[in-house]
C-alpha cells in the first residue's frame, strides 16, 4: 500500500516528536523492504518499513541489530555502524494500528551503492568490508543471536525442498528442466562431502552481495556493511560464497546467454586475497581449505533453490517472463561448472 506523505509524516513523529517539514525520497536498492531517504531541517535518516513476509519477527531482527552494533562498538570497528533511532516510547521499531514495522536509522552522507563490482579493486575491498565485519564479530558467541530465517543456507534442507518440488511438479516444466535437474542430481555427492565438514559456527551476515557495502563517492573505499536483517548464525563459507557468486560473474543473474556468463577468475583471486586480509588469521585450516568449495556450494546451491521455485510454478522468486527462474538456475549452474573446471 502506498502511502502518502502526511501518513509518512506521523510515521516519523514517532521517532521525532516535533518534525514539522520532512521531505521523503524513496531508496529503491533494496528488494524486500520499502525504503525511504528523510530530511527533518539539515538532518537525514533512512525511514525503513520491514517486510513481515518474509522477515515474521522484526524484533528479533532489532535485537541482533542491538547486540551486533553494542559488540562492534565495544570493539572499536572502525566503521559506521547501523544504530537504529529509538521512538518516543522507547522502542526501535514503531508497529502502526495495520501491524507495519517502522524503523529509522542514520543516513550516511557522500556514500553509494554498487548494483555489480565494476573492476577487481572493488572486489578487493567489498571482499575485505565483509571479512573486516566479520573478524570484529569473532569474540560474540553465536549462541547469543537469533535465527532470523530458519535453513537459510542449509544445503541439506535445500535438497531436500528440491525433491519434493520433483515428486509434485508438472511433467511440462519436468521435460523443460530435464538436464538441470541432472546436473543438480550429479551434485549430490559434492553436497554430501560438504556437509560432512566440522565447521564452527559464527556470526554471520548471510547476505553478501556488492550493494550491501556502502562506498563513497569515489568507489574505491568501503564506508559500511549495511543491510543487517540475514545477521544470524552460520558458517565463514557461506559469506565467503556469497560474495564470489555475486562479485565474479560477467552476466546479469537471469541472463538467458550462457555464452555471456563467465566466472571471471580474476576477480576471484581479488575476493580471496581482501576476504583473507581481514579475517583470514581467525580461520581455521578446514575453513580456508575449503574456500573455493564453500563457494561452488552457494553456487550450487542457489541454482537448487531457482529450479525449485520454478518446478514449483514460481512462488518464491518474482519473475516478470516465463522461464526465468529456469533461466536463472541454468545461469547459477554455469558458473558452478566453470568453477569446477
Amino acid at each position: 500500500m502506498k502511502l502518502t506523505e502526511k501518513q509518512l509524516i506521523d510515521i516519523v513523529k514517532n521517532f521525532f516528536p516535533d518534525a514539522k517539514d520532512c521531505s521523503f525520497t524513496p531508496l529503491t536498492s533494496g528488494h524486500i523492504n520499502e525504503t525511504f531517504r528523510v530530511d527533518i531541517e539539515n538532518e537525514s535518516y533512512v525511514l525503513q518499513r520491514l517486510n513481515t513476509t518474509v522477515f515474521p519477527n522484526p524484533n528479533a531482527i532489532m535485537r541482533n541489530a542491538l547486540k551486533v552494533v553494542t559488540h562492534l562498538k565495544s570493539e572499536k570497528y572502525p566503521h559506521q555502524t547501523l544504530q537504529a533511532l529509538v521512538t518516543k516510547d522507547n522502542t526501535f521499531l514503531y508497529q502502526t494500528s495495520t501491524s507495519d514495522y517502522w524503523r529509522m536509522m542514520p543516513f550516511f552522507p557522500n556514500t553509494i551503492t554498487l548494483e555489480n563490482t565494476e573492476n577487481t579493486e572493488q572486489a578487493y575491498t567489498a571482499a575485505a568490508a565483509f571479512g573486516e565485519f566479520l573478524q570484529y564479530l569473532d569474540d560474540l558467541p553465536a549462541a547469543e543471536i537469533e535465527i532470523i530465517i530458519p535453513n537459510f543456507h542449509n544445503a541439506t534442507f535445500r535438497k531436500s525442498q528440491f525433491d519434493t518440488a520433483l515428486i509434485n511438479a508438472n511433467e511440462s516444466r519436468l521435460t523443460q528442466a530435464k538436464n538441470e535437474i541432472l546436473d543438480i542430481k550429479n551434485a549430490f555427492p559434492f553436497l554430501a562431502r560438504m556437509s560432512k565438514l566440522e565447521l564452527p559456527s559464527r556470526v554471520t551476515h548471510n547476505d553478501t552481495k556488492i550493494s550491501n557495502i556502502l562506498f563513497a563517492e569515489d568507489k574505491k573505499k568501503a564506508v559500511a556493511v549495511i543491510d543487517w536483517d540475514t545477521i544470524m548464525p552460520g558458517t565463514i563459507l557461506s559469506d565467503f560464497g556469497d560474495c564470489v557468486r555475486t562479485f565474479c560473474t560477467s552476466a546479469a543473474e537471469d541472463e538467458k546467454d550462457l555464452s555471456k556468463v563467465k566466472f571471471r577468475e580474476e576477480y576471484y583471486a581479488a575476493v580471496e586475497k581482501g576476504f583473507l586480509s581481514t579475517v583470514g588469521k581467525l580461520l581455521t585450516d578446514v575453513e580456508k581449505d575449503n574456500l573455493r568449495d564453500g563457494a561452488r556450494q552457494v553456487i550450487l546451491v542457489q541454482a537448487m533453490r531457482f529450479l525449485t521455485d520454478y518446478l514449483e510454478e514460481d512462488i518464491y522468486y518474482k519473475v516478470s517472463r516465463e522461464g526465468q527462474n529456469l533461466d536463472r538456475a541454468r545461469n547459477q549452474l554455469e558458473l558452478f561448472q566453470q568453477m569446477d573446471k
